[in-house]
């Protein structure tokens, strides 16, 4: 009975010290790590250009769309005219129908 109370304690002694070797804890800051990497300087520069790229795409976009939105309301002005004749009036919207689909 002393040896089988003697081998239990033993055993219980080695799981409970190869338990508390299993609880340390590493602590990493991804910030360092990931501001520390070399290819993220070079991947931070692609992606700033790409974006300038891209907004001078939609500044030059914005730019057409508001000339365009300029020149349909000029035409829906002169096609308001009433000193317009009839085949004229008609020609006149026919174009701005055009110019609307366009847009």
């Amino acid at each position: 009975m002393k040896y089988v109370v003697l081998i239990a304690l033993v055993t219980f002694g080695f799981l409970s010290d190869s338990a508390e070797a299993d609880t340390s804890i590493a602590t990493v800051s991804l910030d360092k790590i990931y501001n520390g990497y070399w290819k993220t300087d070079q991947e931070n520069d692609k992606l700033k250009k790409k974006q300038k790229m891209a907004q001078d795409k939609i500044k030059g976009l914005n730019q057409s769309l508001t000339k365009d939105g300029e020149v349909l309301s000029r035409m829906i002005k002169a096609l308001n005219d009433p000193n317009l004749s009839a085949a004229e009036k008609t020609k006149r919207q026919q174009q701005a129908g055009l110019k609307q689909q366009e847009l």
